[in-house]
């Protein structure tokens, strides 16, 4: 299933692109044909099925960023899929600084009182794929914000295990 992306700042573009394209891949689209015509916006009928899956795919602002898109063939205008992507990643590119930002939050998160170690990690995994934080960072943020006796059970079961080897 594909996820909408609606162009807040903490989302990710080239991730939303990624998945996406993969997403597209599974679907069963009209041949591009070689010498297809093309209507009134410059589109084939092959380029303008697989623009719609996309269009289907945003959502407030990204959806009304897609409405005023100019269709064509001339200077500043967008005639097929991988320009549209390109237009795309361009207008929705995320700040460095807000990357910065979100590595920070990452790191400085903590297991919830009631939260399971799995869930914690879960969550840890899925902001870390969102805002493409290192698994360095993904490690650390874990390491670091278990709740003290799940960190002592794992450094212990690990002491065990490397006593072992």
């Amino acid at each position: 299933m594909m996820t909408f992306f609606s162009g807040k700042n903490n989302e990710n573009a080239h991730l939303h692109i990624r998945s996406f394209r993969f997403y597209l891949s599974t679907k069963h689209l009209p041949k591009k044909l070689p010498h297809e015509n093309e209507d009134e916006d410059s589109l084939t009928q092959f380029e303008r099925a697989r623009i719609q899956v996309f269009a289907q795919t945003l959502q407030n602002s990204a959806q009304i960023w897609f409405q005023k898109i100019k269709w064509g063939r001339n200077p500043g205008e967008i005639y097929d899929l991988e320009g549209l992507l390109k237009a795309f990643e361009s207008r929705f590119k995320r700040d460095q600084a807000e990357k910065w930002k979100q590595w920070g939050e990452l790191l400085n998160k903590r297991q919830k009182p009631k939260q399971t170690a799995a869930e914690f990690i879960t969550e840890v995994e899925e902001i870390a794929l969102q805002t493409e934080a290192s698994d360095e960072i993904m490690l650390i943020t874990m390491v670091h914000g278990f709740k003290p006796q799940t960190y002592s059970w794992i450094r212990h079961h690990l002491m065990e295990d490397s006593a072992r080897l």
